[in-house]
């Protein structure tokens, strides 16, 4: 299993070169020799890990366009979707 991805920029989707984020736990790691997370995590790679080269747990920013009567047709259409599934057999 791979433990650590690259960082994303959530306006550009680029990978951020200060940063390596730690699956287990989300954390950001700055890419500081002095940080022990970051110690750890070299420590990792030399012995074989491999990083994801995306974030998993990146999320884009998107900057609304939409004026208020396209949202709320929007989130009319979203409230249909979830009402149309069907529910959780527990």
């Amino acid at each position: 299993m791979t433990d650590y991805s690259i960082v994303q920029n959530v306006e550009t989707g680029a990978e951020d070169p200060n940063w390596i984020r730690r699956i287990s736990d989300s954390a950001f790691i700055p890419k500081d020799p002095q940080n022990r997370d970051y110690r750890e995590f070299l420590a990792w790679q030399d012995s074989g890990g491999e990083i994801l080269s995306e974030d998993p747990l990146y999320v884009p920013y998107v900057k609304p366009t939409a004026n208020k009567e396209q949202l709320l047709a929007q989130l009319a259409d979203i409230k249909a979707q979830i009402e149309a599934l069907p529910e959780d057999p527990q």
